[in-house]
């Protein structure tokens, strides 16, 4: 999930976007656990299901990379929802009465009759919380029934920094040995550990203003102590096999062994948003060691550890590893958006937005910011690549960008990028262009390597715009964030001018709620015409034979108005629901009772 769909999201488990147990921070709703663990039929032990090898995934997405099918997929589709016998319910209550009562369906079965055929989930709520929230069993069980239906299921991890301290907890979840020395995992409560401005307070002006937090990668691609958090004094090493170590643990004891999971640690590389995104790889200047392992080399040594820790506990050899990229812009490729677009946006994003910007900014002044050269090598816009010589001058100068920091075909099965459409403005035909592209590049490259790939993430975040606007009636002005949410916003950033220009990029002179007028309204709310499913993800997916598609997950704290909640997939009466029916319809959407691919192998394009 991108920067500002995660910005968005509540206070909660790392990069779920749901709100946490009781005991989370931020003042989110609290997602109300369960403590039954048994199936339906009353086992305790839940679905074993007859699991297909790692070969036979492999060959099954290949094959679906030559088809015009892709597999379609939602983050816990079937663990969170918000549309419960024919009315919206939190997230909370829905998970309460459907997989927490051990019925796993989910939002889009509500509308459509059959659930995602790819389930995501995350690794840090299955293993990295605390064990009182009795959520780990509910999650194993949705995952062995995805499996025992002939689904597929993705597994994300957005890690909290190794240096980080105020969501890690004193509970000890489990003892470890790793390089020799007993590590003590401790749960995570949620919040944004995962964030690179988590603990960013204050301006950097040299290393020793540098938040502790961002020097993770560098210590565990360095083998040196870590210098903050409760792990302080082990090596970041050491720190990373603990938990890869602790996670196969889990996977065995919740019965999840020799399950082909597709696991994606450390995505979306290519931002500014955790931790180990690709501005904080700059080792020699950051640890202050001329020799250290740095840059690309720093990212593929911390990904090639926690692979091989994987691979080598018992019961882990089915797993199979997944390396995705954001969107794959040019140093100066970036977008504009109108006042009344800016308004749209969700102010909370954009206040992490400024900060990761400053982040960066400072970090360059200071000499302490890793510089991609393939990124700068990219210059060539989407925009000018409108001929068929030009669009192959783009792929090309991409390529190299895509692989920077990929660690080898003995890591990674599966090849992929994350692409989410922004919610300030319809998509066109100009998405289609830096999509289809962007798709070509990862198609190109999985090709060459005879790997398969799929849109590992992808979404639209203007689904609850429209939603807002259909409840508030079809004409005048719209609400579209409170004051509660600005001040939120307004609470994340230190420096006064910087609350200023956020307050100004909303059109604000002070604090208060953010209204579109009737015009601005007109020109920026979504209308069914515009239908994301079928002009956008349909042709793009279609036409770049990706394997599969993942959008990304549902939270909904019970309130319609006034703040932004998340969802990627409609539900019965939603303005989109007839759309998502055309797209399910088509035979190139695959869902979890169509057993796709359907029929023989296509030739590869």
């Amino acid at each position: 999930m991108t920067a500002a769909a995660r910005s968005a999201a509540p206070v909660g488990d790392a990069g779920s976007g749901v709100a946490t147990a009781p005991g989370g921070a931020g003042g989110a709703a609290s997602l109300t656990t369960v403590s039954s663990t048994a199936g339906r039929d009353g086992s305790a032990g839940g679905t074993v299901p007859v699991a297909p090898t790692k070969t036979e995934v492999t060959e099954r997405l290949a094959r679906l990379n030559r088809s015009e099918q892709f597999l379609f997929g939602q983050e816990n589709s079937t663990l969170w929802g918000m549309y419960s016998q024919g009315a919206l319910v939190s997230t909370s209550k829905w998970f309460e009465t459907t997989a927490g009562a051990g019925r796993f369906t989910s939002d889009s079965e509500a509308l459509v009759g059959d659930n995602p055929a790819v389930l995501g989930v995350s690794l840090g709520m299955l293993a990295f919380e605390p064990t009182g929230w009795n959520r780990r069993a509910v999650i194993a069980e949705a995952i062995r029934r995805q499996f025992a239906q002939g689904g597929l299921v993705t597994m994300d991890w957005h890690a909290p920094s190794c240096n980080a301290g105020a969501s890690v907890q004193s509970e000890a979840l489990a003892t470890v040995k790793a390089n020799g020395r007993d590590v003590v995992i401790r749960p995570i409560l949620g919040g944004s550990s995962f964030y690179a401005e988590d603990e960013y307070h204050r301006p950097i002006a040299s290393r020793a203003d540098v938040p502790e937090t961002l020097k993770c990668l560098c210590q565990i691609a360095n083998e040196v102590p870590l210098t903050a958090g409760p792990y302080q004094g082990t090596t970041g090493m050491t720190w990373l096999v603990a938990h890869a170590k602790h996670a196969a643990q889990v996977l065995r004891e919740e019965k999840l062994s020799g399950l082909p999971i597709i696991m994606r640690p450390f995505h979306e590389h290519t931002g500014s948003w955790f931790w180990w995104g690709q501005p904080y790889w700059n080792c020699a200047a950051l640890l202050g060691k001329p020799d250290a392992v740095s840059g690309p080399d720093a990212y593929k040594a911390m990904v090639r550890a926690f692979v091989s820790t994987m691979r080598a506990e018992p019961g882990m050899n089915n797993l199979l590893f997944a390396y995705s990229t954001d969107r794959l812009l040019g140093a100066e490729e970036g977008e504009r958006f109108t006042a009344a677009q800016n308004k749209a946006m969700e102010p909370a994003a954009q206040a992490r937005d400024q900060l990761r910007e400053r982040l960066v900014r400072e970090l360059g002044v200071a000499g302490l910011a890793n510089l991609s050269s393939a990124q700068r090598a990219a210059t060539l816009p989407a925009s000018r690549a409108t001929s068929a010589r030009r669009a192959e001058i783009y792929v090309a100068q991409r390529r190299p960008y895509y692989v920077e920091a990929y660690a080898g075909d003995d890591v990674f099965d599966v090849l992929g990028i994350d692409l989410y459409h922004p919610i300030a403005r319809a998509s066109n035909r100009a998405d289609l262009r830096l999509f289809g592209l962007q798709l070509r590049v990862l198609a190109e490259e999985a090709r060459s390597r005879a790997k398969p790939y799929a849109l590992t993430e992808a979404g639209t975040y203007r689904l609850q715009l429209e939603e807002l606007a259909r409840k508030a009636g079809p004409r005048g002005s719209l609400l579209v964030n409170d004051k509660k949410s600005v001040d939120a916003a307004l609470a994340l950033l230190f420096d006064p001018l910087d609350r200023a220009a956020l307050l100004r990029h909303f059109g604000l002179s002070a604090s208060g709620p953010i209204v579109l007028s009737a015009a601005e309204r007109a020109s920026v709310v979504p209308s069914v015409a515009e239908d994301w499913f079928n002009r956008q993800l349909l042709v793009l997916a279609k036409e770049a034979r990706v394997a599969y598609v993942l959008v990304w997950q549902t939270y909904f704290d019970g309130i319609a108005t006034g703040h932004y909640f998340n969802y990627y997939v409609p539900y019965p009466g939603h303005p989109e629901a007839r759309n998502f029916e055309r797209f399910y319809a088509d035979p190139a959407s695959c869902f979890l009772r169509d057993a796709c691919p359907r029929g023989p192998s296509a030739t590869p394009p």
